[in-house]
């Protein structure tokens, strides 16, 4: 019986799949435009990006720089500033994730991985033909 055994923590990585960190960004609620801090590989037009969980595309038109990026649509998470951007993969295979861990103690492992907690804003589009 192994209900009774206390869980231990051991060190891990994890790492998104097909997920690049661009760089830092500046995110207002409401803007379609994102101020960059910096940047740390390229963003092109029509790019899969993913800020606070949230993915978006950047624009095929406005304005893309080394100082501001425009999206498709406006950004609809919490304003923040000093923001982690991702690229997302063309497949935005971004629900799978790699965990790798030493063990310590030979034997059979149960894991239970948790990954940190991103709030989300769900967008709903409804059309009426």
């Amino acid at each position: 019986d192994r209900s009774s055994i206390k869980p231990i923590e051991i060190s891990t990585t994890i790492e998104a799949l097909d997920w690049d960190d661009l760089g830092i960004v500046h995110v207002t609620n409401g803007s379609p435009t994102l101020t960059v801090v910096q940047l740390l590989d390229n963003v092109e037009r029509g790019d899969q990006l993913s800020i606070q969980g949230l993915l978006y595309t950047v624009a095929t038109e406005g304005v893309l720089n080394s100082s501001i990026v425009t999206l498709t649509r406006n950004f609809l998470g919490k304003t923040k500033q000093n923001e982690i951007l991702y690229k997302a993969g063309h497949d935005c295979n971004t629900g799978k994730h790699i965990v790798k861990y030493t063990p310590f103690v030979r034997g059979d492992y149960l894991l239970d991985i948790k990954l940190p907690k991103i709030y989300s804003v769900i967008q709903i589009v409804t059309n009426n033909e």
